[in-house]
């Protein structure tokens, strides 16, 4: 280091070690345990659009913030945290090709073509990422009433024991969780939707503040940090997540300016005066920033009775003022007069309770891998704070402290005055969700935002659900969008199943060396429905083939007894088959049922299977071969259905063969993705409906994804089977394209609140633009291809 610069830090600690650094001690089931004894529990708010939004939704979300606000209590502040990730095009594609393992899935000639892409892409538009982070604090006193309410409790139970620190623990998680759930019922009245954080997603947002290399290299072991926690602990080994998340170390660099690990840079700043006044939009240009950075809103709230009272000596030194100034028969001072007329008003609101004194403090730690883009981020964002009046001041000589200030699990600890005396009528207008910008250092690309023009990429691994649903009418580009999503999820390793009702996927299938299988009885392949992968599965295939037996024979009634004794020949021949190690078919379930008491309802079962056991039915292939599809073996399967007889039969049989094949505990590795196209046109078979809805519900414990396409968000809705609903509701991602919206607004609306902006822009889109809507955040999307991508997906190719 220069000389100079060991004279600045000649008498400062070097924090070449963090582990004493950082200002909390654990991480545990979803809760910050600092080392004051506070402790911390955060909620992850997934953004309005304001720029889909009119004024008058723009007023009620910032009235509705208000209330979030007036929730505040005294001392506990609340804390929000934005932040914003900017990658660029080669980081990106590092990143994708590192954290899926790309040269090793024979998939590089593609990753080469796509990454291609992405740079000429990223040309045009950013790849950018923000996220809203809200953190709820309980302190030191919080934690001595946990211990009162513990304590009483013994009391009354007349039991003299220790109350240990975790019933202490526990206790506070549980009035946190009540809270949060107070806060995230106010957020989902003015349309905002909410999660609580996991440890491990904490651990992804600290580690995208120190070190997200280290993350990226370590995703399997941060994702389970709480497992490795408990097979330390049943070890009798340490285990400290201070030590996991920890950079090498973090130095000063200079007297503005510190770096981690030697190779990223940060500056701390806050912005110490806000403008003249407040207004909706008040802090959108510093909330979408377009630079790397953590912007943390810190709203401390005050007591009213001391604010009344400081209020109420302002305002007679200003009347004694004016009174004075009157007898001396000065000038009038307008300013003064303006100021006793502003604190009467507000000590008005203070003793009616209409408002709260609040405590704001705005903080901003920027980033970027030289100092020089630190630099011209500085500029910049002092243009833009000239523009509205504002300023902001660099952390000199306190950097750390405004590394902490910024932190999910710090606080700054400065002598510089950071903040701001305000209400939480004005403070409402700094409400900071209102941009949701998608993108996902490991999300494969969906198109770009054309609001704020950036990549929109989207790792479904990271999403609550796996599940897709797509709204679009014929030509909207709906399948295009499938066939381009098909590449890239191939590219990535991700593996593949489609459900082509209209047998439009030959010739991705093609492209990607996959597997295009239209089952009929001239087929070379086969699938068998009755296939078991072992006995813990056994009572899953008695359900299966019940109902399988009790749709083959519809035209009948069997009742409670007669299905009673067809489940235990069922379960016998499935106990003979995994005691041969063999698969069973249909012949062996006839033989079982013969051997029931005859009557008219085992004859008539009978006679229906019979007939499917016959060589010369069209089904003969479905029920009586064995397997010879192994789904563990190819990266993409589509069954075209669009000629083939009896297709509820079929889809009914694939169904139950891809459940067979992620339920089992080896297939849990690669990222599974079915995709149902023209879904609509399978709603009518019960047991088509029930096999998707359990695979909604259930997948992603599978690490399984559904995707279904409709004409119609009523066709979830309408359809005689009401689980068919659950395929919409259980989505994280939906993109509706253009379709007639006058026929489904309703539905549309009462499911993911369409206002009168975003009805205006659904009714004008065109072919390949639709409205993304990810977990209620929605952006509006332009599907984005490359030439041969185009050329592959294109249905009708020119000539």
């Amino acid at each position: 280091m220069s000389y100079i610069r060991n004279l600045l830090f000649k008498n400062k600690p070097g924090y070449q070690t963090l582990s004493s650094f950082w200002q909390f001690k654990d991480i545990k089931d979803g809760v910050i345990i600092m080392k004051s004894g506070a402790y911390r529990m955060c909620l992850e708010i997934f953004p309005a659009n304001f720029s889909l939004m009119d004024d008058e939704e723009k007023r009620r979300a910032v009235i509705g913030f208000e209330q979030v606000l007036r929730e505040i209590e005294v001392k506990y502040p609340l804390r929000i945290l934005v932040q914003t990730r900017k990658t660029n095009a080669n980081d990106y594609i590092n990143q994708l090709e590192h954290a899926y393992s790309i040269r090793s899935l024979g998939t590089y000639d593609l990753f080469r073509k796509h990454a291609d892409f992405i740079r000429e892409v990223n040309k045009d538009y950013e790849i950018i990422t923000k996220k809203f982070y809200l953190i709820l604090e309980f302190s030191e006193l919080k934690y001595t009433l946990s211990k009162d309410i513990i304590s009483r409790e013994e009391k009354n139970l007349k039991k003299k024991r220790e109350i240990t620190e975790e019933e202490i623990f526990q206790e506070v998680r549980q009035s946190m969780l009540g809270i949060l759930a107070t806060f995230k019922s106010q957020f989902q009245a003015i349309n905002l939707k909410s999660k609580n954080l996991s440890t491990s997603e904490i651990v992804k947002v600290m580690m995208s503040y120190l070190d997200e290399e280290k993350f990226l290299n370590n995703r399997e072991f941060y994702e389970h940090l709480d497992e490795h926690r408990q097979r330390a602990g049943k070890e009798g080994l340490p285990f400290s997540v201070i030590n996991k998340i920890s950079p090498d170390f973090i130095e000063d660099e200079n007297i503005d300016l510190m770096s981690i690990n030697g190779k990223l840079y940060l500056r701390s700043e806050f912005l110490s005066e806000l403008g003249s006044h407040a207004y909706i939009d008040w802090f959108k240009e510093i909330v979408m920033f377009p630079y790397a950075n953590d912007l943390m809103l810190t709203y401390t709230s005050k007591d009213p009775a001391e604010a009344v009272v400081k209020l109420s000596d302002k305002r007679q030194r200003i009347e004694a003022k004016i009174f004075d100034e009157n007898t001396q028969h000065r000038p009038k001072n307008i300013a003064d007069n303006l100021v006793l007329e502003s604190t009467e008003k507000i000590e008005k609101q203070y003793l009616r309770s209409e408002i709260k004194p609040i405590d704001l403090k705005v903080e901003m730690t920027f980033r970027s891998d030289t100092i020089q883009a630190l630099n011209i981020v500085h500029m910049n964002l002092e243009r833009l704070l000239n523009r509205k009046m504002m300023r902001s001041r660099i952390y000199h000589y306190e950097q750390f402290e405004g590394l902490k200030g910024t932190f999910i699990a710090g606080y700054s600890d400065t002598n510089t005055k950071n903040h701001r005396d305000i209400n939480t009528d004005v403070s409402a207008f700094t409400f900071p969700f209102i941009i949701p910008q998608i993108s996902s250092s490991t999300g494969i690309l969906y198109g770009v935002d054309e609001i704020n023009r950036s990549l929109v990429t989207i790792d479904r691994k990271e999403l609550e659900s796996y599940n897709r649903s797509i709204v679009a009418s014929t030509g909207a580009g709906k399948s295009y969008f499938i066939k381009l999503d098909l590449i890239r999820s191939r590219m990535i390793g991700y593996q593949s199943f489609v459900l082509d009702v209209e047998n439009e996927f030959e010739m991705v299938t093609n492209y990607l060396k996959g597997k295009y299988i239209e089952l009929n009885d001239k087929s070379i392949y086969y699938i068998n429905p009755f296939h078991i992968s072992g006995p813990e599965y056994k009572a899953q295939k008695i359900e299966f083939v019940r109902d399988l037996f009790k749709t083959m024979f519809s035209n009948e009634k069997i009742g409670v007894t007669e299905l009673t004794k067809i489940e235990k020949v069922i379960g016998n021949v499935y106990e003979e088959a995994l005691a041969k190690n063999s698969q069973p078919v249909l012949i062996n379930f006839i033989q079982a049922i013969e051997t029931l008491p005859k009557n008219r309802t085992t004859e008539g079962l009978l006679t229906v299977l019979r007939s499917y056991n016959e060589p010369s039915h069209p089904q003969y292939y479905l029920f009586n071969k064995q397997q010879n599809i192994d789904f563990a073996n190819d990266d993409l399967i589509v069954f075209a259905l669009k000629y083939v007889d009896k297709r509820d039969f079929v889809i009914a049989v694939i169904l139950e063969s891809y459940w067979n094949y992620i339920n089992h505990p080896k297939n849990k590795v690669k990222f599974k993705n079915l995709i149902i196209d023209e879904a609509s046109q399978l709603f009518q078979s019960g047991l088509i409906v029930e096999k998707l809805a359990s695979l909604a519900l259930r997948g992603r414990k599978y690490n399984s994804g559904v995707t279904t396409i409709v004409q119609s968000i009523n066709h979830y809705y309408n359809s005689a089977f009401p689980r068919t609903s659950d395929l919409f509701d259980q989505s994280s991602v939906t993109l509706v394209m253009k379709h007639k919206v006058s026929d489904s607004f309703d539905k549309l609306n009462e499911k993911v609140h369409i206002n009168k902006p975003e009805r205006a822009y659904l009714e004008r889109l065109e072919v390949g633009k639709g409205l993304l809507i990810v977990n209620d955040s929605k952006i509006p999307l332009s599907i984005k291809s490359s030439e041969e991508e185009d050329r592959v997906c294109t249905t009708k190719p020119p000539a």
